[in-house]
């Protein structure tokens, strides 16, 4: 899952940089797939641990499991915010552009 996302996320880097422009549903959904990655990893490690506490045979660490989780879940929460602020939020750029920001300064 890893490569697939990164495939696509450094494909759509490589485009851009070469000048192309693409629709902003493009990296929307790159976004949304980088998001579903660290849901999925979440998941995993969920599931891993509730095997160990089920007593089933598991090879992966308990240390292994927190910091997978804290790593997944803090990516999360980074990508979230980014999306939203990407692609919902009036940022400070768009209101200045439209002439409504009031820290606007102009120079004579």
């Amino acid at each position: 899952m890893n490569f697939i996302v990164h495939a696509f996320m450094y494909t759509y880097y490589a485009l851009r940089a070469s000048g192309f422009r693409l629709p902003k549903f493009i990296s929307m959904v790159i976004t949304a797939a980088q998001l579903i990655q660290m849901v999925v990893g979440c998941s995993v490690n969920l599931w891993a641990y509730q095997l160990k506490e089920d007593g089933e045979q598991c090879h992966v660490s308990d240390q292994n499991i927190k910091l997978s989780l804290l790593m997944y879940f803090s990516y999360f929460i980074l990508f979230s915010n980014f999306f939203y602020r990407a692609y919902f939020s009036k940022s400070k750029r768009d209101t200045q552009a439209n002439g409504k920001g009031n820290d606007t300064k102009k120079v004579q």
